[in-house]
C-alpha cells in the first residue's frame, strides 16, 4: 500500500498502565501496515510513576515514527489527549485509549477508507463491547451528526473509535479541560453538519471489564460530566431529543453502576446521594432505584457475583 503523503497518527494518552500499553503498541507495530511513510504513533504520558518510559523506549529505539512526550506532572485527561493531538503530524488522528488495542487488518481497513475519502472530517469505528456484538463488515456515509446519533447509539462515547480530519479541528480546546469529555466536545464541533463516515466492523478490543476498577465517586462524576458536555451542545444543528434520548439511557445504567462501584469503595453518604438527586430527579423511576441500590450490603452483591459466574 502507498500514499503520496503521511496520513493517520495514532494518539496515545496514557497514565501508570505500562502492561496495557505495551498490549497496544504491540498490535498496532506488528500490523503489515504499520511503516513510516503512512502512519506514526503519539504517546503522551500523564508524568506515569510505572516503567512507561522505559517500554516506549525500548519501541522507540526499533520504530522510529512513535512519538513520545512526557509531562512533568499529571495533567489529568483532557489535556493529556490534547496534548497528544497538538503533536501530532498528519492529516487524520485516531484517538487510542492504552488499555486498547485494534484487531489484525483493521490499519489496512482504516488506511483504504482514508485514502479514498480524504476530505472526510471525521470517521466512527465500532468497538467489540458487550453492548454491542455486530460484526457486520459494512461502511456507511451518513450526512450529518443526527443522522448517526438517531442509528447508532453509543457510536462515539469509547475514546478510540474516534478518527478526526486535523484540517477541522479548531484552536481554543483549553475551555474543555476538566471537561473528562474533551473528545466527545471535539467530535460535536467536528461533526456538526459535515460528512461522517461510520464502520461498523469491529477493528478494536477494550480491555475496560478486566482493568477499569470504576470508584464510586469518579462513576457518578463521569456521568454528571457528560451529561453536562451533551446539554451545553444542544444547538441548532443538533436535535434536542436525540440528545435527551441518550441523557434517559445514561441515566438507566446508574443504578446497576452503583451496585458495580460498591465493590470499589463507593460509600454511602450524603454527597454521593445528593449527586444521584441532582442528577436524576427527572426520571423518578430510575431515581428511585439508584437510591435503593446504595445501603445493599457489598457481601451480598459480592455473593449474587459469584452465583452468576457459577452459572
Amino acid at each position: 500500500m502507498e500514499s503520496k503523503k503521511p496520513l493517520l497518527s495514532i494518539c496515545i494518552p496514557t497514565y501508570n498502565r505500562e502492561k496495557y500499553l505495551d498490549k497496544c503498541i504491540n498490535s498496532i507495530v506488528n500490523q503489515k501496515w504499520f511503516n513510516w511513510n503512512d502512519i506514526e504513533i503519539i504517546i503522551s504520558d500523564n508524568a506515569s510513576e510505572d516503567n512507561t518510559l522505559k517500554l516506549v523506549q525500548t519501541y522507540k529505539r526499533k520504530y522510529k515514527n512513535i512519538y513520545y512526550f512526557r509531562n512533568k506532572k499529571n495533567l489529568w485527561y483532557d489535556r493529556n489527549l490534547d496534548n497528544a493531538l497538538t503533536n501530532a503530524h498528519w492529516k487524520f488522528c485516531w484517538f487510542m485509549w492504552d488499555d486498547e488495542y485494534i484487531l489484525k487488518w483493521s490499519l489496512y481497513k482504516i488506511m483504504m477508507i482514508i485514502l479514498k475519502n480524504k476530505d472526510v472530517w471525521y470517521i466512527c469505528v465500532n468497538a467489540d463491547l458487550e453492548y454491542n456484538k455486530s460484526n457486520n463488515s459494512k461502511i456507511i456515509k451518513l450526512r450529518d451528526w443526527n443522522e448517526m446519533i438517531s442509528t447508532y447509539w453509543l457510536m462515539c462515547w469509547l475514546i478510540s473509535k474516534n478518527i478526526i480530519n486535523k484540517k477541522y479541528l479548531f484552536n481554543n480546546r483549553d475551555k474543555y479541560y476538566k471537561s473528562l469529555w474533551i473528545h466527545v466536545w471535539i467530535i460535536l464541533d467536528i461533526c456538526k453538519s459535515n460528512s461522517i463516515i461510520l464502520l461498523t466492523e469491529r477493528l478494536i478490543w477494550t480491555s475496560w471489564k478486566e482493568n477499569r476498577k470504576w470508584n464510586g465517586k469518579n462513576e457518578l462524576l463521569i456521568y454528571k460530566k457528560l451529561k453536562w458536555v451533551l446539554f451545553n451542545k444542544i444547538e441548532d444543528w443538533y436535535n434536542k431529543k436525540y440528545i435527551n434520548n441518550y441523557i434517559l439511557y445514561l441515566s438507566k445504567i446508574i443504578p446497576i453502576s452503583i451496585i458495580t462501584s460498591k465493590l470499589n469503595w463507593l460509600t454511602l453518604n450524603t454527597k454521593n446521594i445528593r449527586i444521584i438527586i441532582n442528577e436524576q430527579y427527572k426520571f423518578p423511576f430510575i431515581l428511585s432505584l439508584s437510591i435503593i441500590s446504595l445501603p445493599i450490603p457489598v457481601f451480598l452483591i459480592k455473593i449474587i457475583k459469584k452465583l452468576k459466574t457459577w452459572q
